[in-house]
Parts: C-alpha cells; structure tokens; sequence
C-alpha cells in the first residue's frame, strides 16, 4: 500500500502500553472541572494522539484489539464529557452534595475519576448492563478474590499462547490477505472463525480481567463493580442474544447511547419500531467503524470495509429474526415450537 510506505512499524511498547495509556489520558483529563476548557483539552489531546498515530505507525494484525479499545475510551469521554457531565451524570448523588466529584481536591478527584474508568464495564447505579447480574451478597476477602483472578488471568494467557502457536498459526493462510483467506475451503475457512472467535473471547476476557485486578488492588473498585464482560453462553440460541446477551458487553453502554442519540435526531419516538430499529442498527454500524478504525494500522482495504460490512450484516440478520419470530407469533406459535390452533386459524384451515 502506498500510504504505508512512510510509516513505520509500531514500537512493541507503544503496543503494549496502548490500552493503559488511553486509560490514562481519560482519567487525567476527568480532573479539571466540567467548562469549554476541559473539552477543548481533550479533544486536542485525542486528535493529537490519533492522529500521530495513524500517520507515523504501521502494524501487524495482533493489534487489531488495542485501536478498537483507544476508539472506544475516546468515544465514551466525548459521550461523559463533551454531551454529558461526568459528575453530574454518573454520581448517585446531586450537584449540591457535599460529596460531589464537582466539589473533590486533587487527590479525591483522581481517585473517582480511575474507579470510573476502570470499572470499564460500567456497573454502577444508572449504567449498569442488565443482563448481566450483580453478584448476590458481598464477596467476602478481597485478597482471595485477586489470587483467583490473577490465576485465571494467567491460565487465559497460557491458553492464547498455545492456541496460537498450535492451532491458529498452523491453518491461516500465510499470505495476511482477504484473497487469501477467500480463496481456502468454506470448512477451513469455518474453522479459522471459531478459532479466532475463541481467540477474541480469550483476549477481551483477560482484558477486562486486568483493569479489574488493578482497580480492586489498588483499592479504587470493590470486587462486586467488576463483574466480567461475557454472559451465559446458554443464551446463544438466537442471533440477537449472542450480541445482546451472551457475547461481550463492555462496549454496549456506548453503543446505545449512540443509537439514542440518532432515533432522537431523527424525531423516532420511545415504544416505536423506528426507533428500536434505528437503535439497532446505529450501534452495530458503531460497532462496525470501531472495528474498521482498527484496520487503518493494518491497511488493507478489502478488510476495513469487510469489518464494516459484518456488523451492519448481524443488524440486518437480527432485523429479519424479529420479523420470523413476530410472525410465529401472529400464526400461534409459541417458545418451543408449540402450535396454538386459535378459531381464527382454525377457520382458515377450514
């Protein structure tokens, strides 16, 4: 590609420390107080980053997660800063408390701002991803929650290293390129999905695994805030819970304010198809441009709008699965494909 002639490979520690240093400029940027100079220190120091970064930097396909992340802490603090007030907003309290964010020193202020960044999950009082549940009850030590976190987190680390070295490397085509992967059999290529698929599980597990471990360790979280980002497996028999329910969830808070946003521009009002569907399809369009900016250090066209053009497909997909199940149930059909003969059908049939 030409454009990636001038560029250079990303140095390892930038890719190491990716993730930890867009944490780090959203904590440090939550410190000033909420005004015009806040958000335009922020927005300069994001477009600088990016920018510099997507000009300078080129890289290999395992880096594929960490720009997804970086997009999506600048996207949530343009949604907690920019459109919102993170003090007001996201505390349980009002602006008048004597315990407001609005009103913290230096040291208070960093403290609140870390724990609501790293409780990246958003579990909180009007955050909260409800599908997955708060755990019941208090977890009794701290310290034993951290020794089976960090344990999980290394046995997950082994797991990647072994399913990469062993089972990945050894059926993806050597040849990085969309041709490449189109041109293997639909079985293979099935396979190289679930693999990867599995991959992904592993990698955004560990890392929602990780800021949790820091946050309750350093004593800015309490266990019972960082629950993890995957639900029940068991709710994958439709498409619409796979994404909804049982996949990752760490990213839907702003996903949906995202789609809210859109429906509400557009003058769709609550409790209307249009703007269930509008939401719909506006968050996995967003999905779809957080997976496509993560191609831009891995520049392959063909790629980046294939990255695109899966999400908005699961949309359309889920759209058509509503439509199938609305339709069971205008005809009688019931959750386990139970057949309810109503006078109306019977009529019909007669």
């Amino acid at each position: 590609m030409p454009a990636a002639t001038s560029k250079t490979p990303t140095p390892l520690l930038v890719e190491l420390l990716w993730i930890p240093r867009f944490l780090a400029i959203a904590i440090f940027l939550q410190i000033p107080q909420p005004g015009p100079a806040r958000v335009a220190l922020g927005l300069g120091i994001f477009t600088t980053v990016w920018s510099y970064a997507l000009t300078h930097w080129v890289a290999q396909p395992s880096f594929l997660f960490s720009p997804m992340f970086g997009f999506a802490v600048t996207a949530r603090w343009v949604y907690m800063v920019v459109l919102n007030t993170a003090e007001v907003g996201f505390f349980r309290g009002t602006s008048s408390d004597k315990e407001s964010p609005l009103k913290f020193g230096l040291w208070k202020k960093l403290k609140w701002s870390a724990d609501l960044w790293f409780s990246w999950r958003g579990v909180g009082w009007n955050w909260e991803v409800s599908n997955i549940p708060r755990p019941v009850g208090q977890i009794v030590s701290r310290g034993r929650w951290l020794a089976i976190q960090i344990g999980a987190a290394i046995v997950n680390f082994a797991a990647q290293k072994v399913i990469i070295d062993y089972v990945f490397c050894r059926y993806y085509p050597s040849s990085n390129t969309v041709e490449a992967f189109t041109s293997l059999s639909l079985i293979h290529r099935l396979w190289i999905s679930v693999i990867h698929l599995t991959l992904g599980w592993l990698f955004l597990a560990n890392a929602n695994r990780l800021i949790a471990i820091i946050a309750v360790a350093t004593r800015l979280s309490v266990p019972e805030n960082c629950p993890p980002s995957f639900g029940s497996l068991a709710e994958c028999y439709t498409v619409r819970n796979f994404w909804g329910k049982a996949w990752h969830q760490t990213f839907k808070w702003y996903f949906n304010i995202t789609g809210d946003l859109v429906a509400t521009t557009i003058g769709a009002k609550k409790g209307t198809l249009l703007r269930k569907y509008t939401k719909l399809h506006v968050a996995f369009l967003m999905s779809g441009i957080q997976h496509y900016v993560a191609t831009l250090f891995v520049p392959s066209p063909s790629w980046a709008w294939a990255m695109i053009g899966q999400m908005v497909l699961y949309a359309i997909i889920i759209t058509i699965e509503d439509g199938l199940k609305s339709l069971g149930q205008q005809v009688g059909l019931k959750p386990g494909c139970k057949l309810i003969i109503t006078p109306a059908l019977r009529r019909n049939f007669n």
